[in-house]
């Protein structure tokens, strides 16, 4: 019973992050990558999230300045001339 303690705490926490990082601006794939990080080594990969995660929620911000970056699909200042996410140049 113990051995499955730990399989289910990196299974509920690897739910919780792949959906805080589609949240806050992560592609699904870089969510993805994150929750299977934790899903295989939670106890590193779980604080690493909690002080690299973007500070602010997408949802947060002002939803008429922000666009897509047509590369990757993160979320950018309209005004901004590179994607923060992949670098890409936007116009």
């Amino acid at each position: 019973m113990i051995r499955y303690l730990g399989f289910l705490i990196a299974i509920a926490l690897a739910f919780w992050v792949y959906h805080d990082a589609k949240r806050r601006g992560k592609t699904p794939g870089k969510a993805l990558a994150w929750a299977a990080g934790i899903l295989f080594l939670w106890i590193v990969f779980f604080p690493l999230w909690l002080l690299t995660r973007p500070k602010q929620v997408v949802g947060e911000r002002d939803s008429e300045h922000m666009g897509a970056c047509p590369n990757c699909g993160g979320y950018v200042d309209r005004w901004a001339s590179f994607c923060p996410h992949c670098g890409h140049r936007l116009s």
